[in-house]
């Protein structure tokens, strides 16, 4: 049989806040590895994602939505993650959501990915819902390799954006075991999901400086 060498790769997702980046994670692996809520902030970590297909694997980044103010120490260190999650990947995905204007917020993060060398990907989010700003969004397809339209809640065109990475990743050796979905430890994945029921459940100042650490955990029958 002849040995094909698979495609494997690490690829950024990248967007402003509460534009569905952990909800097209969560549907691109199967499995809900990542916490979502109508509030900013709400991702504060980098959690990997792992997809694995008979052409290879893909290695997902979720990262913290970007915010153009940062008038905290937390939304600084966010937005620093986020740049710090753009060097050293294979490919990046854009996430936009066109039922939202382009403001100041999405025009910091388009100059940083205007500034990243690797193959890039520009993935408008939302489409089962009006758009009517998707013309604003599309003015920007040349910059990128391909333009993919997803529903990420919806789980709808998921596969187009998953061959659509494909068709740019190198080739080289998995990140990650078969079988394994991601990077978050059961401890760490129980501190998110209790941070998430907070996010949900309160309101104004309180989420924003919530954080959660479990320091005993006990299984029962």
């Amino acid at each position: 049989m002849e040995n094909v060498t698979k495609k494997n790769g690490l690829v950024v997702l990248v967007g402003r806040s509460n534009v569905g980046k952990s909800t097209l994670l969560n549907s691109l692996v199967g499995s809900k590895i990542a916490i979502t809520s109508p509030k900013p902030q709400t991702t504060r970590h980098v959690i990997h994602g792992v997809v694995n297909d008979e052409r290879g694997q893909i290695v997902f980044a979720d990262t913290p939505g970007v915010f153009k103010h940062a008038p905290d120490r937390l939304t600084s260190r966010l937005n620093e993650k986020v740049r710090e999650a753009l060097g050293g990947v294979d490919a990046v995905v854009y996430v936009v959501d066109p039922t939202r204007y382009v403001g100041e917020e999405e025009k910091l993060v388009h100059r940083m990915v205007a500034e990243v060398k690797q193959p890039k990907i520009l993935v408008l989010n939302k489409s089962d819902a009006d758009q009517p700003f998707r013309d604003e969004y599309l003015a920007w397809k040349d910059e990128f390799d391909k333009v993919v339209e997803v529903s990420a809640l919806r789980g709808k065109s998921l596969k187009n954006l998953v061959d659509a990475i494909f068709d740019i990743l190198p080739a080289g050796q998995a990140l990650y075991p078969a079988g394994q979905l991601t990077n978050v430890e059961n401890k760490m994945w129980i501190e998110e999901l209790i941070r998430e029921k907070i996010f949900l459940k309160t309101h104004e100042e309180v989420p924003y400086t919530t954080a959660v650490e479990v320091e005993e955990m006990e299984q029962r029958e």
